[in-house]
């Protein structure tokens, strides 16, 4: 490949010759010469003021007469034969074939310039090779003074991102953001924005907006813009209350009622048959006995202790546990004739709900169509209902107890 290279300049330089009538003889192999590249090389700039680009290019003719007016070469010489018929001329070829692909002029600075900047041509050869063949290469106009880039039309950060509704949705620490771009310019429509986190977010996050850009196109068109990112911190947007006294008493009058008429129609013998038990776990069930005095004796409300972390996928965020106390009598079959029922006093059970939030408008909500119990926990046994309901919980919960007096109260 280097064979061919030379002989590609080789051939090149009998051509100048031809053209320009240049001929053998002159002082550059034989003595020192001093040659300005200068005078073939130029800068053109273009593009924006502050994003200008520079191009630097070389008149390679003026390069390729120098070499050719210091060679013995006539021009009908067939250069093929050249290695074998005259070796010393063939080295002197390869030689400044050398020499001529080791220069490289290159500029310290083409991009992101402005009118005014001056940029300097950078020269390097093969210094040795050079001074072989008595050659020194210089520059006598290494400096160009930027000049020449049009004026853009910046586009600031108020302007890119004036048209920009950014909207957090959802409930945190599960937060989304939306991002709708509302601009009807023409230059800034087209524009799509994007955010560096888009789901898993939690109030107080600082979330960056992008837009995605091409900006070669917009400076194409004229264009810069001046700064390209935007953070907004998430807010307005839902939240699980973390505490009993978040409840609004709206709310609350709305849990209590559905609470008492779920327990009344849960313990009714004529809607199910649920399964209680006494002290000495003893089955106990509610189509032999008959309720009363059934009243809210505590609650209990639950904070889940990741409440705010995003890695939480599943279980509930918080829950109200409505803990009721009611009596009994209850029938044994072996008693029906002498009606004598067993009285059982302060049985237990709960009615629950989970995840509540609080609005961005600042209003509590929860799904009341939620409202559950669980059949296995209507007992007598005091310590059997609270490992149920609290010390079950104890691990991945924080609690507190509310008394009876917090709610409404509800007539029989």
């Amino acid at each position: 490949m280097k064979k061919l290279k030379t002989i590609i300049l080789i051939s090149t330089l009998v051509m100048i010759m031809v053209v320009t009538g240049c001929s053998s003889g002159g002082s550059g192999l034989g003595g020192a010469k001093t040659f300005n590249l200068s005078t073939g090389v130029d800068a053109d700039f273009m593009g924006l003021d502050t994003k200008g680009t520079a191009n630097l290019t070389f008149d390679e003719e003026i390069l390729l007469s120098e070499f050719s007016s210091e060679l013995g070469i006539m021009p009908d010489t067939n250069i093929y034969e050249l290695e074998e018929s005259d070796p010393e001329t063939y080295e002197k070829l390869t030689k400044i074939d050398k020499l001529y692909y080791s220069i490289e002029l290159k500029l310290d600075k083409i991009e992101n310039l402005s009118n005014g900047d001056i940029v300097t041509v950078m020269l390097d050869y093969n210094e040795p090779l050079a001074e072989e063949l008595g050659y020194e290469f210089e520059l006598s106009k290494p400096e160009y003074e930027v000049s020449g880039l049009q004026e853009p039309t910046i586009i600031t950060k108020e302007d890119l991102f004036k048209d920009v509704e950014v909207e957090f949705v959802g409930v945190s620490p599960k937060a989304k953001v939306a991002i709708k771009n509302n601009s009807d310019d023409e230059i800034l429509k087209n524009i799509a924005f994007y955010a560096e986190k888009e789901s898993d977010l939690k109030k107080g996050d600082t979330v960056i907006i992008y837009p995605d850009i091409d900006h070669s196109y917009l400076e194409r068109k004229g264009y810069i813009i001046e700064e390209s990112t935007k953070e907004y911190t998430v807010e307005n947007v839902d939240e699980y209350i973390t505490s009993f006294d978040q409840i609004t008493d709206e709310v609350l009058e709305e849990i209590t009622k559905q609470s008492y008429d779920y327990a009344k129609t849960f313990l009714s013998p004529s809607s199910r048959f649920v399964m209680m038990k006494d002290n000495n776990d003893k089955n106990l069930n509610t189509h032999d006995a008959e309720i009363g005095n059934l009243k809210i004796n505590n609650a209990y409300f639950f904070k889940n202790k990741q409440i705010t972390k995003q890695e939480m996928d599943t279980g509930p965020r918080n829950s109200l546990f409505v803990c009721f106390t009611f009596d009994i009598e209850h029938y044994e079959h072996e008693s029906w004739d002498d009606h004598r029922p067993t009285e059982y006093k302060d049985m237990n059970m709960f009615t629950y709900l989970s995840n509540f939030i609080i609005t961005k408008d600042g209003e509590v909500e929860v799904d009341i169509m939620d409202l559950k119990t669980n059949d296995d926990v209507v007992t007598i046994d005091q310590r059997k209902f609270e490992d149920y309901v609290v010390t079950r919980n104890l691990s991945n919960f924080e609690y507190e107890e509310i008394e009876a007096t917090e709610f409404p109260e509800q007539e029989e």
